[in-house]
């Protein structure tokens, strides 16, 4: 099995990189075989990473979900589009819905 290392290579990445990946809803879900919390992403099947806790795990999804976009910017492939918004399902909400959702 490749790693993303032998993928793709290790680099900084940038503000606008991250950005872009946070858009993207991840799927966190613990693992007792691998002792870990393991992330999906149901916007590109088959991109796996996990973490020792929900926060690396968080952190190492946007990371990979990062080098993959803009791997495929590079070569010229298509970015398939965040139809789960990260944070609030399929649409972001209006203003009225955030104040109600912070109040509950």
């Amino acid at each position: 099995m490749n790693t993303m290392n032998e993928i793709i290579p290790e680099r900084e990445l940038t503000t606008a990189e991250m950005n872009e990946a946070q858009q993207y809803a991840l799927v966190i879900e613990w693992s007792p075989e691998d002792d870990a919390f393991v992330v999906s992403i149901p916007d590109s099947p088959g991109i796996h990473t996990q973490g020792a806790t929900r926060a690396e795990a968080a952190m190492a999804g946007d990371e990979v979900l990062a080098l993959w976009l803009s791997s495929r910017r590079r070569a010229g492939r298509p970015i398939p589009p965040a139809t789960l918004n990260a944070r609030y399902g399929t649409s972001p909400p209006t203003p009225a819905k955030e104040a109600t959702r912070r109040m509950v």
